[in-house]
């Protein structure tokens, strides 16, 4: 999923996140839109979406896509486990979906 992904137009970093629920587990996609390509925020989650709609079964596509300012990653490119943590966090207290906030 993140390899299709990272070949998506718009952004300049990506990751699909599964949340795990006690009944159902969630995908998440959290992008960091390329400031240059200057897309507009809905456009651009309807462009990652349809990206990932032309490379991937349906079944696996979120149907979220979250503009985030930033990923945690450590020095070796990876999101930690806390940097996930803080992530779920910040998907948790987001007011509305299509409202871009600041990721810790």
């Amino acid at each position: 999923l993140n390899a299709v992904l990272a070949t998506a137009e718009g952004i300049s970093d990506g990751v699909v996140l599964c949340e795990r629920g006690p009944v159902e587990d969630r995908l998440h996609v959290l992008v960091v839109p390329d400031l240059a390509a200057e897309t507009a925020q809905d456009q651009l989650r309807a462009g990652v979406r349809a990206h990932l709609l032309d490379h991937l079964d349906p079944v696996f596509v979120p149907r979220r896509v979250h503009l985030i300012d930033r990923l945690p990653r450590n020095e070796t490119g990876k999101i930690p486990k806390e940097g996930e943590a803080r992530l779920f966090a910040w998907l948790e207290g987001q007011v509305a979906p299509t409202r871009r906030r600041s990721a810790p």
